[in-house]
């Protein structure tokens, strides 16, 4: 073969062994792309034909880097993958029609609450409202996904929850509820790889608190929350307070305020409540609450307190200004009717009478009286007008009437030991001239004739009466004592609750 052969053998062998490299990374660029990873275009340069890549390229570093990003993606597609299958079996194994243990041992439902806050304690209607959350703790095996290899707990938002299981609870003694939803529902469930399930959920609600009222203001109250199944009797469901780890069953915000109220002392619980269906398992968390008193001594103890005073300025007013005391009779009165009616305004209409309507009873008493003890004077002074005043201690039969113009006399009988006119009741003999009264004869040998004549105007307008003496000191002593009285039976009869 002569030595234009080789060169022409020469060259279709190089010639073939490029179009074999140029293949071959058409090939490899190709799968790259397929698998998402950024390629090259093919390069014209004399080394890449020639197939010299060096491993310190810039060609393969490209490669070996994108290699490197590529395994994260892949585990957390494995993750999501991972949670979509557990949610999907969750929705599929477990019934919310059906309990767990179905036909097996009862479910055992673990609670507690967190108050969040109370307010609204309402006298009139007897019912109080209450917001918390409601936690509630038990076991589901159709949950579990331990076989997936997965360890962490699961959160759910409120939408699962229509898929699953959850112990139907009714509050006993509700009036009215609110399931709080902004700006989503205010709901979880946690579920544990071994089928333990945590739901928490908001409420808001109005219940029933029966009140006795008998030493309002200064009372104490007691009232419940109580919850049961409404389906599933105690053989198949069985409620139970919490008490792992040391946590109290029901706890209470520490910034929780209370108008007109302490919130002293709560407690909880657990009963059976014996239907016709049969035994359901209650749990009832109780509070008791202590009536602060502040607001009543502003509002009605001392404005009555300063009524009555008040109604004491008539016994200094002289008994000749009468409009000024029955105008400030008048007053006094109407005003503690006002206070009376506004003070039992915000109270029910029971049977027996409330520890504040005594007070207002006392006082309202007193008030009224001080009217009727102007009626008293009055009364008083009108009689010892009209017996006048003793002109002479005694006078002889024979005596001739000597009037004094201004005056008018008259002569009554009184007794002879002590003077009194009649043993004090005034006997009027006659209001004739002397001579005419001398054919009456002479009085009883026990008797004596004295005269009496009318008050001149001076006299009446200077006349203290008796009545308003004895009001000035037995009004405001006996209202002391009464009040003393009052206060000590109140007080003792709050502590005694």
């Amino acid at each position: 073969m002569t030595s234009s052969s080789y060169v022409i053998f020469g060259i279709v062998i190089i010639y073939s062994s490029a179009e074999t490299i140029f293949a071959s990374n058409e090939t490899s660029s190709s799968s790259s792309a397929d698998k998402g990873n950024p390629t090259t275009a093919p390069s014209k340069h004399n080394d890449f034909f020639l197939g010299t890549v060096h491993p310190d390229s810039k060609l393969h570093k490209i490669t070996h880097d994108n290699d490197s990003n590529r395994q994260p993606i892949k585990e957390k597609n494995t993750t999501e993958e991972l949670l979509q299958t557990i949610l999907n079996n969750i929705k599929l194994k477990s019934d919310s029609r059906l309990r767990p243990k179905l036909g097996r041992d009862p479910v055992v439902v673990y609670t507690d609450m967190y108050i969040l806050d109370i307010g609204d304690i309402s006298e009139a209607k007897m019912q109080f409202r209450v917001s918390f959350f409601y936690r509630m703790y038990w076991r589901d095996e159709r949950l579990s996904y331990e076989e997936t290899g997965y360890k962490k707990r699961l959160a759910l938002n409120a939408k699962m929850v229509e898929d699953m299981w959850i112990p139907d609870i009714y509050f006993v003694n509700e009036k009215d509820g609110t399931k709080h939803d902004l700006t989503k529902q205010n709901e979880v469930v946690r579920v544990w790889p071994d089928g333990k399930v945590f739901h928490s959920i908001r409420l808001s609600m109005t219940a029933s608190c029966p009140m006795r009222l008998h030493n309002y203001p200064m009372d104490k109250q007691i009232c419940s929350l109580s919850f049961e199944s409404f389906s599933y009797p105690v053989n198949e469901l069985n409620f139970k307070w919490r008490k792992d780890g040391g946590n109290k069953e029901v706890m209470v915000s520490d910034k929780l305020e209370i108008p007109q109220f302490i919130l002293t002392e709560f407690s909880t619980s657990s009963e059976l409540a014996n239907f016709t269906t049969g035994s359901y398992s209650r749990l009832t968390v109780i509070f008791k609450f202590e009536r602060s008193i502040g607001f009543f001594l502003i509002q009605t103890y001392i404005p009555a307190y300063l009524i009555v005073m008040l109604s004491w300025i008539a016994f200094w007013i002289h008994y000749t200004s009468t409009p000024a005391r029955i105008g400030l009779g008048i007053t006094t009165v109407l005003t503690m009717t006002t206070l009376t009616n506004s003070a039992r305004a915000s109270l029910p209409k029971v049977s027996y009478v409330k520890s504040i309507e005594w007070f207002l009873i006392m006082c309202f008493t007193y008030v009224f009286m001080s009217l009727v003890e102007f009626g008293c004077v009055s009364y008083e002074v009108k009689t010892k007008i009209q017996k006048g005043v003793q002109a002479v201690n005694e006078v002889e039969n024979n005596e001739h009437d000597q009037q004094d113009p201004d005056k008018e006399n008259a002569l009554f009988l009184a007794d002879k030991e002590s003077g009194r006119v009649n043993n004090g009741e005034c006997r009027q003999l006659s209001k004739l001239p002397m001579r005419i009264r001398q054919r009456f004869g002479t009085p009883p040998p026990d008797h004596k004739l004295v005269k009496q004549r009318s008050f001149s105007k001076k006299e009446i307008e200077a006349m203290e009466p008796v009545v308003d003496r004895y009001a000035r000191i037995i009004f405001p002593v006996s209202f002391v004592c009464l009040n003393i009285t009052y206060w000590i039976m109140t007080y003792n009869a709050s502590q005694a609750v």
